[in-house]
């Protein structure tokens, strides 16, 4: 199965042929990062769209205004690319200008650091990052920590939504894929259990929250009108397969042995019974010299908390 934020990847996923039972469990925002002098004057802005216009006329006369990203085909390059398009600009086009618009073909990491670092000791660059990588890069721990601040965050054009996927157990070339221990696995991200474990990630560490659950905010246990509509409008998929905000997480044609994963309530799943056979090898340390021995757990009407 997969861990994934790229909805319009994820269409392709499904309609490909590959996925099942697509089941949104997180969103958080990307956030623009920049210098700290901010030459493209974008700082606070809240249209991302005229920001990107701003930033890309100033970079025309001013050489301190630079951007670094990571074009990659990551779920981030594919939302940095539907940013450009919004501002009109062509991603594409941009790849392709050395001047200002430099191109890591890296990870998120590496390209942050890139964008601090500045090309041959040029000028610091602005980027857009997940939440997470920004901050663990621009922790003092860090053993080449970053300096840029964040210029812009938490708007709509900025969402990330994050989805799990089942591997298609139908496909022929995925015929070996667990699709019953994947179908506890998500069960369980949606669960109260797992909800809070999302929510408490890195908060220890960094203060602050890496990702915000969403089955609270769909289930009414902790509604919030606002983000549901949006997350519908950037995630939902409707039954022609197109991104809608009258559609819903996973069209019915691809939902395969789903159970109770769409309901709405936590303890719908209650009643369902999992028989599952997992077998693993009984490992001992290397000095006992004990014979390896191969033990078979089997998991009888497994009670699973989910949305």
């Amino acid at each position: 199965m997969i861990l994934v934020h790229s909805p319009s990847q994820e269409v392709s996923f499904l309609t490909g042929g590959y996925g099942v039972d697509r089941k949104i469990i997180a969103y958080n925002f990307f956030v623009i990062v920049g210098p700290a002098n901010d030459p493209a004057g974008i700082s606070g802005m809240t249209n991302v769209t005229q920001a990107l216009i701003k930033l890309y006329t100033a970079a025309q006369t001013n050489s301190q205004v630079q951007w670094f990203t990571r074009n990659d085909g990551s779920g981030t390059a594919t939302a940095e690319s539907n940013l450009w398009k919004a501002a009109s600009y062509t991603y594409t086009t941009l790849v392709q200008n050395t001047t200002w618009f430099h191109s890591s073909g890296l990870g998120m990491g590496p390209t942050l650091q890139e964008a601090s670092n500045g090309i041959g000791g040029g000028p610091q660059g602005y980027c857009l990052s997940d939440t997470g990588t920004y901050l663990a890069y621009s922790s003092p721990s860090n053993i080449q920590p970053i300096t840029l601040k964040i210029e812009i965050q938490a708007q709509q054009a900025l969402l990330n939504v994050y989805s799990a996927i089942i591997d298609n157990p139908q496909n022929s070339n995925l015929a070996g894929t667990n699709f019953a221990a994947s179908m506890i696995f998500v069960n369980w991200l949606v669960s109260d259990a797992g909800q809070q474990l999302i929510a408490n990630y890195g908060v220890s560490t960094y203060n602050q929250q890496l990702f915000y659950p969403f089955v609270p905010i769909v289930s009414g246990t902790a509604p919030n009108a606002t983000l549901q509509s949006w997350i519908q409008s950037y995630a939902y998929i409707n039954s022609t397969n197109q991104i809608n905000a009258s559609g819903t997480e996973c069209p019915t044609a691809f939902r395969y042995n789903a159970g109770n994963l769409y309901s709405f309530s936590y303890d719908a799943a209650a009643n369902m019974n999992l028989n599952i056979s997992i077998s693993t090898p009984n490992y001992y340390p290397t000095a006992t010299k004990k014979p390896a021995q191969q033990l078979t757990y089997t998991q009888t009407n497994v009670n699973i908390n989910n949305e």
